[in-house]
């Protein structure tokens, strides 16, 4: 979960396009008939001019005066139609065009408004279905396909929708909504790179564009490309060097790549520019926290929430920081709006949540709702969980760690995502277990072994563990959690930072990693790293644990692999980046959580080659002394 706010642009969105009826004095000519008496005919052309000079009430009147002398004048129906579209009166406006579209089935510029007018009233089918008239009338016609688009995308049809806009664009190159549009629905879909495309074409020919830029630059910070987001963001400031929220936008970037006083000094002037700036506070208290100034950040925080009332991700980084100083009574709480800080809307249970209450007898879902390591890390309260609840616990986990806690004590039940939502008559996230029983530094339960890995699996693994290390010294090696993480990029090294520990005498290398490509970076290791992969071939955790119960350490980055052997109790190095998560605390080499781990911290931020010098030296001593 990232910390720190990061904002796009200003979306400025149009509406759906409308034909200008102002263009022309014969929009429709639908009559072909020139019996208008001459009256008329000047009422019309004051209509008309009016109309375009955006004097509404007046060429409504003379539109509606032309109307009483000649009920059938299908110019004026229009045009009185398409004005009171123009001034939001959608039924009065489909009032009068629906009607033409009976006399008329051919004019595409009369489906396209009377679609408009059918989407103000909520008549999203009808809408669709006047704009696939327009289009088919006139296939070229750019606004029925941008107004169909950004219809399909109101409605969650995202994959038509693109094909709308790019028809339109096709069809106008120039129509810089369009790219816009297309833009932002790339970015609903999480497609960085399509989406920079986009952009990136779009401020060809609008280069100056505030909104093309601050949308382009958050794409690439999506994509970690945060040296060209900080060139974009520069260029917004050349712009605009007042825009607060660019700076902030630069607090974040500064604070990814580890530039802390450059993040500190963003967030500040972010701040000076809008001195109520909620999200201002929120990036300030996340840089300083970086630093490992956790009052002064946990201060900033709080005056991110003070602000804003509400703030779920403040709230939640106030909560973390409290829990990193080692201070959990306050840290709990803001913990709690871990959910509430992700993308998508917390999960809903017609159950109430359990608080910790006695339910004897009763059924109580515990679901794990964050990843791998966190659910090894909690499921330690379970057997607390139902020696209070007095409940018949259900498990919900994630499908690669049903084996390995099956039998698990303080588990009745294990089941897979939704399958025990309707039985239960109580429920909990797993990570909220350590808020309910209140956990001090001193009242961390089961901090003994506590996970055991299947004898069978062992058997089935131990030839092998024992053919690839023989009598060496087995080291089980992880350098990246899972990429999808927000800060996996910070907390994850590359397998090249373990050469150092490769070239000590009496070591194997274990790779336990996960992955698509282990084994091409396995074929482009260093000359002389030799590192045997075991992980590649893991089914679940069932068989991770079965091969780590059988090595002499695990040296892993902050991901699940170092919680599972901790979990079983095995000795496990834990290595840590220099802003390091809520649960290993600052300046400790240990861990309350985990009885045989031991941590390691990068000295700078981004020091994995400090880092790894301490740890193949601390190797070197342990293979010596073993």
């Amino acid at each position: 979960m990232t910390g720190s706010r990061f904002r796009g642009g200003r979306l400025v969105r149009n509406g759906l396009k409308c034909h200008n009826p102002t263009l022309g004095t014969k929009l429709l000519n639908l009559d072909g008939q020139q019996t208008l008496m001459d009256d008329l005919q000047a009422w019309y052309d004051l209509a008309v001019e009016q109309h375009q000079a955006g004097e509404l009430e007046v060429a409504e009147s003379l539109y509606r005066k032309i109307l009483q002398e000649n009920p059938g004048h299908l110019d004026a129906t229009y045009l009185l139609g398409t004005l009171l579209l123009q001034r939001e009166q959608f039924a009065r406006a489909v009032e009068l065009l629906e009607p033409l579209t009976k006399i008329r089935d051919d004019i595409a510029d009369l489906h396209n408004n009377l679609g408009i007018a059918y989407n103000g009233l909520g008549r999203q089918a009808d809408a669709a279905r006047a704009f696939q008239q327009a289009i088919r009338a006139r296939p070229d016609y750019a606004k029925a396909h941008f107004n169909l688009a950004s219809l399909l995308e109101q409605r969650g049809n995202y994959t038509q929708a693109e094909h709308c806009y790019r028809q339109a664009i096709d069809i106008n190159p120039d129509d810089a909504q369009a790219h816009f549009n297309l833009g932002h629905l790339l970015k609903l879909q999480r497609r960085w790179d399509d989406a920079e495309d986009c952009y990136v074409r779009l401020r060809a020919f609008r280069p100056d564009d505030l909104d093309v830029l601050v949308n382009l630059g958050f794409v690439l910070v999506k994509q970690e490309k945060l040296t060209e987001a900080i060139a974009i963001f520069r260029e917004v400031l050349r712009l605009q060097p007042d825009y607060a929220q660019v700076h902030n936008n630069l607090s974040y970037i500064f604070e990814r790549q580890g530039k802390l006083r450059e993040a500190e000094v963003a967030a500040r002037r972010a701040l000076e520019l809008m001195p109520d700036y909620p999200e201002g506070y929120n990036n300030l208290g996340t840089a300083l926290r970086s630093m490992h100034r956790l009052d002064e950040a946990s201060e900033a925080f709080r005056r991110a929430v003070e602000l804003r009332g509400r703030f779920p991700l403040a709230e939640f980084n106030y909560g973390t920081t409290r829990l990193l100083a080692g201070d959990w009574p306050a840290g709990w709480a803001g913990y709690e709006q871990r959910l509430k800080t992700l993308d998508e809307p917390p999960r809903h249970f017609d159950a109430p949540q359990w608080k910790g209450e006695p339910l004897p007898g009763r059924k109580l879902l515990i679901y794990a709702e964050q990843g791998f390591g966190d659910t090894l890390q909690f499921v330690r309260y379970l057997p607390l969980v139902q020696q209070t609840a007095q409940a018949r616990i259900i498990l919900e986990c994630q499908p690669e760690l049903r084996s390995l806690l099956d039998g698990f004590p303080g588990i009745d039940r294990l089941a897979g995502a939704g399958e025990a939502d309707a039985e239960c008559d109580a429920q909990c996230p797993l990570g909220s277990l350590p808020a309910i029983f209140q956990t001090r530094l001193d009242s961390i339960p089961g901090r003994s072994p506590y996970l055991h890995a299947n004898p069978d699996l062992m058997a089935r693994w131990g030839a092998e563990v024992e053919q690839v290390a023989g009598g060496n010294y087995r080291v089980g090696i992880v350098w990246q959690g899972n990429p999808a993480q927000a800060r996996d990029i910070i907390r994850s090294c590359q397998l090249e930072d373990f050469a150092p520990l490769s070239e000590i005498p009496g070591v194997t290398l274990i790779s336990l990693q996960k992955g698509a490509n282990i084994a091409d970076l396995l074929a482009r290791l260093p000359a002389g790293m030799r590192v045997v992969d075991l992980g590649s071939r893991f089914n679940d955790f069932a068989d991770a644990a079965a091969v780590v119960a059988q090595l002499d350490l695990v040296i892993s980055v902050d991901t699940a692999m170092a919680h599972l052997a901790g979990a079983l109790g095995r000795p496990v190095w834990t290595l840590l980046a220099h802003a390091a998560d809520w649960r290993w605390l600052t300046n400790r080499s240990d861990s309350p959580w985990y009885l045989t781990m031991r941590l390691f911290r990068q000295p700078a931020w981004g020091d994995w080659r400090g880092l790894f010098a301490e740890v193949a030296n601390a190797l070197q001593q342990r293979v010596q002394t073993r």
